[in-house]
């Protein structure tokens, strides 16, 4: 390298505050819904193998849905907003808030589907935390989008912006 030569050096700033508060709010209601009984599938029965249990009967809980979920009927359409989450919790870790803010109201939609795919009675407590994860994504980034510089949003979401580091 030539002496006089300006070294350029990558700085890499700390993440905006309110994107990292509304990711770590989205991801602990996330884990709640996981640990939390989501689907009442009617009363359990005696498993037909000994230690084996039987997913048709009793409490649901999110995590078992989460794994087991998408398989079978119309419970991969309300399964698949997990999939936007992923996808929307990632986009708002890494600046594009417009992305996030859209991809977080179709994942509140499609778990609003929970409503056709099961009866009502049987929706219990971990539907609605996780329900809520899915708006705090997408009011969330909502309030980041609106909180952001417009000009630092317009350049991340039309990629003209690397989204985690700066060249000064």
């Amino acid at each position: 390298m030539a002496e006089g030569t300006p070294i350029k050096t990558v700085v890499v700033p700390s993440q905006c505050w309110r994107a990292r508060h509304v990711t770590r709010a989205v991801e602990w209601l996330f884990v709640a819904a996981c640990l939390l009984p989501c689907l009442d599938t009617g009363p359990g029965v005696v498993p037909s193998s000994p230690g084996f249990v039987d997913f048709e009967r009793g409490w649901q809980f999110g995590l078992v849905i989460l794994l087991g979920g998408w398989g079978g009927g119309n419970n991969g359409v309300p399964w698949s907003a997990n999939v936007f989450l992923v996808a929307g919790v990632y986009s708002l870790a890494d600046g594009r808030y417009r992305l996030a803010v859209a991809l977080g109201f179709v994942a509140s939609a499609l778990g609003l589907t929970t409503w056709w795919a099961r009866p009502y009675d049987t929706i219990m407590i971990g539907y609605y935390v996780w329900q809520a994860s899915l708006l705090t994504l997408a009011l969330g980034a909502v309030w980041v989008l609106r909180r952001s510089p417009p000009a630092q949003a317009a350049e991340r979401d039309n990629g003209q912006l690397p989204s985690q580091e700066l060249v000064t």
